[in-house]
Parts: C-alpha cells; sequence; structure tokens
C-alpha cells in the first residue's frame, strides 16, 4: 500500500479513532486466535493490537475505511505473530545449544 503523498487530504481521525472503536474487540480476538495458532500466550493478544496500531499510525496507508483497516491490521498482526514465534524459537535454540555446551564442558 503506499503511502500518503503531501496532495491528499488529512486522514479524517475522528473516523479511524471511531473505526479502530469497533474493530478493537474483534482485532483482539482475531489476534488471540493468531497467539493460539503458533502455541504463544494469549496474554499478548492486546499488545499485538497496539502495536499493529502504532505501525498503522506510522505508515499512514491510505485510509478506505474501516474494512481495509481490518485488513491491513489484521495482516500486520498475522506478520508480528510470526515474527514473535520466530524469535522465541531462535532464542529456544540457543537456549539448547547454551545448555548443551554447558553440559559438555562439565
Amino acid at each position: 500500500m503506499p503511502g500518503r503523498s503531501a496532495d491528499q487530504a488529512p486522514i479524517p481521525i475522528a473516523d479511524v479513532v471511531d473505526a479502530l472503536t469497533t474493530l478493537r474487540p474483534s482485532l483482539i480476538h482475531t489476534a488471540r486466535r493468531q497467539l493460539q495458532v503458533h502455541g504463544l500466550d494469549c496474554q499478548l493478544a492486546e499488545d499485538l493490537v497496539q502495536d499493529a496500531i502504532a505501525r498503522w499510525f506510522t505508515r499512514r496507508p491510505e485510509y478506505r475505511g474501516p474494512g481495509q483497516l481490518y485488513t491491513w491490521l489484521r495482516t500486520t498482526m498475522a506478520r508480528m505473530a510470526a515474527d514473535l514465534l520466530r524469535s522465541r524459537r531462535d532464542a529456544l535454540d540457543w537456549d539448547w545449544i547454551s545448555l548443551d555446551e554447558r553440559v559438555w564442558a562439565a
């Protein structure tokens, strides 16, 4: 999605806030499901939603209504959940190597 150019009208912030307020329960539910699928802690769902919303405001894609916003946020949350899983797997692999090295060194 292209970013906003200087000649575009400003994002109607009241519309975005209304959409986010309406979409938040669905986003949290979706985030919980995504985290469960990956075997991650479902308590991270609200953090995942907040991070996705913050990323949306940082990137500022063109606002085309609540449907497009929900799709963008859902896709972003799925990618963030996968990144979280990947980082945890890397940490687990590293811990396994560290433990193995300690056993052999003793």
